[in-house]
């Protein structure tokens, strides 16, 4: 993890790590994945990703820009050059306030004052959140990292993003993976609980 510091009167800091993710699950091809953090989150708040072979990768964040650019370091133990794990060279291009006015994650989001979203399982790999929503709940506005998710129980969804507004319908045991979400907005208008579970790999 690399911090850096924004250069204004209350500065704030930015931890950017990449690292080559192998997902644990489904056909999903092997990542380089560029994370941004704030201070004392475990979560990253975005990411942007590529192909392993990429030689830069970079992120922007509002109006702040961090990017990475591949090098060689030799590991004399191992008696041969390798790649390093991307942890090079992170400049800021533009330092200027980023992050305030970010959305929350999906379990600090929640509807009307109440949580929809628990924390089934987290470890040093993986968190497994369960969403529910009841007819005329929601989720109010709203970030997701990558994740796989599934459906326990389905049903017909209003969702608002910045593509527009749009009618889902659920199906119960269906499936599907993203590969993040910059911010979404959701409501259950149909007559039945939606209730699903997404798999957050870290």
């Amino acid at each position: 993890m690399v911090w850096l510091e924004t250069e204004e009167k209350a500065p704030k800091q930015v931890g950017i790590k990449m690292r080559n993710v192998r997902w644990p699950y489904g056909n999903n091809r092997q990542s380089l994945v560029l994370y941004a953090y704030r201070p004392n989150e475990d979560h990253a708040v975005s990411c942007a990703w590529a192909d392993p072979s990429a030689q830069r990768i970079g992120i922007n964040l509002r109006r702040m820009h961090a990017s990475g650019k591949m090098s060689v370091t030799s590991l004399p133990k191992l008696g041969a050059l390798m790649w390093s794990r991307w942890l090079t060279r992170i400049c800021l291009l533009l330092t200027i306030p980023a992050l305030a006015d970010e959305w929350p994650g999906p379990v600090s989001a929640g509807w009307q004052g109440e949580s929809v979203c628990e924390v089934l399982h987290e470890d040093a790999e993986l968190r497994t959140v369960r969403c529910t929503f009841s007819p005329g709940v929601g989720h109010v506005r709203h970030f997701h990292p990558r994740h796989f998710g599934h459906a326990l129980s389905g049903g017909k969804m209003q969702i608002t993003s910045d593509s527009g507004t749009r009618e889902v319908t659920l199906k119960t045991g269906s499936y599907f993976f993203s590969e993040g979400i910059a911010w979404h907005e959701a409501v259950n208008v149909g007559d039945t609980t939606v209730s699903y579970l997404t798999v957050e790999p870290k």
